[in-house]
C-alpha cells in the first residue's frame, strides 16, 4: 500500500485533499496543531517548531534528527510519498531528516514538495536555492513551482490559489488522476509554442491537441474578469498592435518598391516574390518557470491578412484592402469594449486561434517580422 505522508501544514493540506478525492492510502500528518475532523484511523503525530525558530533568519541553514515516531512510521512502508512545501518550519526542516536518514535499501521514497509563492518574501527564494544546492543528487525529488499558479490565475483570491495549490500538487502524488485543468492544458500549449503555428493549422479539429488547446481557451476566458484593468491592458496591446501593423505594412511596400524597380532593372535573378509577416508573442517573466519557453515565445502566426502585391492586384482593391484591414472597427464585442476601436490583428489573434483574453492581457513583447522571400525560376535546355 502506498504510505502518504504530509509533513507540515502544506503538505497536510494536500493530504486532506487526496483523501476527498478518494485516494487510497495509507496517511500520516506531522504537523501542529491536531486535526480533530480527521478520521480515528489517520496516523497523527504531532510536531511544534522550536522557540528559536522564530528569531534566527538562517534557521533553514541546521539539520535535525529525525523524530523517532516519524521514522517508525515510515519503516512500516516500502512505498512512502512524502508532500512537503518549502517555506515553514516543519515542511522543510522534516523534509531535510527524511532525506539525510541512510533508509534500508527495501524503503523507497518520492518528494512531492512545493516551492514558495513569491510574495511570501526572498528569505524563502534563498532556503528554495539552498535547499535545491543541498539535495540535487538525491533521487526521486518532484518541485511543484506554485508561483506558476498565481501568474496563470491573476484574477484570483490568494486564498482560491492556495486551493489550487492542493490540486495541482496532488496531481503529482497521482499523475494519472490530474483535477487542475490549468496543468492539464499547459502541457499541448507549451508542445504548440515550441512547434510554431503551422502545425497547429495541420491538426485536424478532432485531434487531442486541438480539443485540448481550444478547452484551455474556454476554461481560461469562463475565468476571465472583464475589469477596469484588464480592459485597459487590453486596449493597450490593441493600440501596438494597430500600430506595428501598418509600419510593417510600410517597411513591406518599401521593399516591394525596390524589388520591382531591379525586376524592371532586368536583375537576371529575381523572377517573382512573395512578401508575408509574422507575428511572435512573448512573456519571459509570466513563464519563466517553463524550461522549454526559455528564449521562445508562447505563440507565433502569420497573420490571416494578406499583403496584395501591386503585380497581381490594382491599386483600388489595395486601397479597398488597407481602408478595410486600418480603418475598419474590428471589435466584436462591443457590449464589453465599450467605444474601443479593435485592430484586426486583436480581432485575428482571439477570434482565429486558440488565444484566450488572459493570454492577451499577459504579453510582454510584440515582435513584427516582414518576410521577403525572393524567387528564382530557371529551365533547363
Amino acid at each position: 500500500m502506498v504510505h502518504l505522508v504530509g509533513l507540515g501544514g502544506g503538505g497536510c493540506n494536500v493530504l486532506e485533499y487526496a483523501m476527498k478525492q478518494g485516494f487510497e492510502a495509507a496517511y500520516t500528518f506531522v504537523t501542529t496543531p491536531k486535526r480533530p475532523h480527521q478520521p480515528w484511523n489517520i496516523e497523527f503525530i504531532e510536531w511544534h517548531s522550536p522557540k528559536y525558530y522564530f528569531a534566527n533568519s538562517e534557521w533553514y541553514l541546521d539539520d535535525i534528527t529525525l523524530p523517532e515516531r516519524l521514522r517508525i512510521r515510515l519503516m512500516k512502508y516500502t512505498n512512502n510519498i512524502i508532500v512537503s512545501s518549502l517555506g515553514g518550519y516543519t515542511g522543510t526542516m522534516l523534509t531535510k531528516a527524511v532525506l539525510n536518514y541512510p533508509w534500508p535499501e527495501i524503503i523507497k521514497f518520492k518528494y512531492i514538495i512545493g516551492t514558495p509563492f513569491r510574495f511570501e518574501g526572498t528569505k524563502k527564494l534563498e532556503l528554495i536555492r539552498h535547499f535545491k544546492t543541498s539535495f540535487e543528487n538525491y533521487p526521486n525529488q518532484e518541485y511543484v513551482p506554485l508561483e506558476q499558479l498565481r501568474k496563470t490565475n491573476r484574477n484570483s483570491t490568494i486564498k482560491h490559489v492556495f486551493q489550487l495549490a492542493d490540486s495541482l500538487m496532488y496531481s503529482a502524488v497521482y499523475p494519472n488522476n490530474r483535477t487542475n485543468k490549468d496543468e492539464l492544458y499547459i502541457t499541448p500549449f507549451i508542445k504548440q509554442a515550441i512547434n510554431g503555428s503551422e502545425s497547429y493549422y495541420k491538426l485536424n479539429f478532432n485531434e487531442e491537441g486541438y480539443i485540448l488547446l481550444h478547452e484551455r481557451k474556454q476554461h481560461l476566458n469562463k475565468q476571465f474578469l472583464f475589469n477596469d484593468e484588464n480592459l485597459a491592458i487590453i486596449e493597450n496591446v490593441n493600440q501596438l498592435l494597430a500600430r506595428k501593423t501598418k509600419e510593417a505594412f510600410a517597411k513591406a511596400e518599401i521593399i516591394e518598391k525596390y524589388l520591382n524597380e531591379q525586376m524592371q532593372q532586368l536583375d537576371t535573378f529575381i523572377s517573382d516574390y512573395e512578401i508575408d509577416f509574422r507575428v511572435s508573442l512573448w512573456a519571459e517573466r509570466k513563464y519563466e518557470d517553463i524550461e522549454e519557453l526559455q528564449g521562445n515565445s508562447f505563440f507565433e502566426t502569420k497573420p490571416s491578412f494578406a499583403f496584395y502585391k501591386r503585380s497581381d492586384t490594382s491599386q483600388s482593391e489595395i486601397d479597398e484592402h488597407k481602408q478595410w484591414l486600418f480603418e475598419e472597427n474590428h471589435n466584436e464585442y462591443p457590449q464589453i469594449f465599450k467605444g474601443q476601436h479593435h485592430c484586426y490583428l486583436l480581432h485575428d489573434l482571439i477570434d482565429h486561434t486558440y488565444l484566450s483574453w488572459q493570454d492577451i492581457v499577459d504579453i510582454e513583447e510584440v515582435w513584427f517580422e516582414v518576410i521577403v522571400i525572393v524567387q528564382n525560376f530557371s529551365t533547363l535546355k
